[in-house]
């Protein structure tokens, strides 16, 4: 398996960026916990990143709705993630 991509270029730049769910900043840069090549007990790498403010961010992690996951939370603001993240990355790569 690839090691995840680390960038922190790419996270300064996902840093100052509004949030995905809200347009709300400061953010903090949420990395994905589906898609990617992430493993058992593997984060994804950088390139997996959004913008989420800090109260989407919280939610998402400590939703009390345990039935939603996060393509389901993201869906519910209209954010694919891993599109999101994979654009935000090919513009940090251009």
């Amino acid at each position: 398996m690839a090691k995840p991509i680390k960038d922190k270029k790419h996270l300064a730049r996902v840093a100052e960026m509004p949030c995905c769910c809200c347009g709300r900043q400061p953010v903090q840069v949420h990395h994905l916990l589906r898609g990617g090549n992430r493993g058992m007990g593997i984060k994804n790498g950088d390139d997996m990143t959004i913008p989420l403010c800090p109260f989407h961010h919280a939610t998402l992690h400590n939703d009390g709705n345990k039935s939603l996951d996060e393509t389901e939370f993201l869906a519910i603001h209209g954010v694919n993630g891993p599109r999101l993240a994979a654009r935000l990355w090919s513009e940090s790569n251009s």
